[in-house]
């Protein structure tokens, strides 16, 4: 499965991942796995000067439940990005009741990121 999300991603495929509830050992998890998918290769901070935050709605900064989100990262290939990873939640969840990631650090402009990333992955 690992070969397989490997040469997907490779051969242009997009990958996007969110921590539910900013859970650490989600985090953990994902990040061994990517470091085992692509072992040479790593997760990288994505800035806000990146075209995925400028696509339709410029974004200049996210903005968490909690204070201070941590960085989006995410691997790339030659140029283009293929993985994108937040390890608080990109979930819309002010728009939800009863939602199980009130705890988590959600990222509270998540709709515009979320729109952002759709349009970059197809364009890319």
């Amino acid at each position: 499965e690992r070969e397989n999300l490997r040469q997907f991603i490779e051969r242009g495929g997009f990958l996007l991942a969110s921590s539910g509830c900013s859970s650490e050992e989600w985090d953990r998890s994902f990040r061994k796995a990517m470091a085992l998918t692509f072992q040479n290769k790593s997760l990288e901070t994505i800035t806000t000067e990146h075209l995925v935050f400028h696509t339709v709605y410029d974004i200049e900064n996210l903005e968490a439940k909690h204070g201070t989100p941590k960085p989006l990262v995410g691997i790339h290939f030659g140029t283009r990005l293929g993985v994108l990873y937040s390890q608080d939640g990109l979930n819309d969840t002010s728009n939800t009741q009863g939602c199980c990631c009130c705890g988590g650090n959600e990222i509270t402009n998540a709709e515009e990121i979320n729109v952002n990333i759709l349009v970059y992955s197809l364009l890319q």
